[in-house]
């Protein structure tokens, strides 16, 4: 049996069979499909890797997302100092011809405070607080 591209029909065979089953039987072949193409697809982390420009620094994957911390591609004789490190959260997007894409939102510029208090309240911040 020959593996079909994109453009062909299923084999012959195959149809057959598929028109000799009842609807229940479609149903769970359907979800057979569904899971083995989910199996098929790079995982979305090598998505990520493999279409973002830029440097990543991190990728947390939580299942349906992923948090990405990257720095942008670097333009001319920028320091990575001076460049933002920004956080992006990175989801897989169905698009109307049944293929995917990633879609990529904009979180913000992540920034690091040296002196060791919270940007937000003023006060001192350590590894070792309760209750943080």
């Amino acid at each position: 049996m020959s593996i079909p591209t994109d453009d062909q029909e299923p084999p012959d065979r195959l149809v057959e069979i598929l028109n000799d089953v009842d609807a229940l039987t479609l149903r769970a072949v359907r979800t057979y499909v569904e899971q083995r193409l989910d199996d098929l697809r790079p995982s979305l982390q090598e998505e990520i890797r493999s279409e973002a420009k830029g440097e990543i620094i991190d990728i947390e994957d939580y299942g349906a997302y992923a948090l990405v911390r990257k720095y942008p591609p670097a333009r001319g004789r920028s320091k990575k100092s001076s460049q933002p490190l920004s956080i992006y959260r990175v989801r897989r997007e169905k698009r109307l011809d049944g293929g995917e894409t990633l879609h990529w939102r904009f979180l913000g510029d992540v920034t690091e405070r040296s002196d060791g208090e919270c940007r937000n309240c003023g006060e001192g911040t350590s590894d070792d607080s309760e209750g943080v």
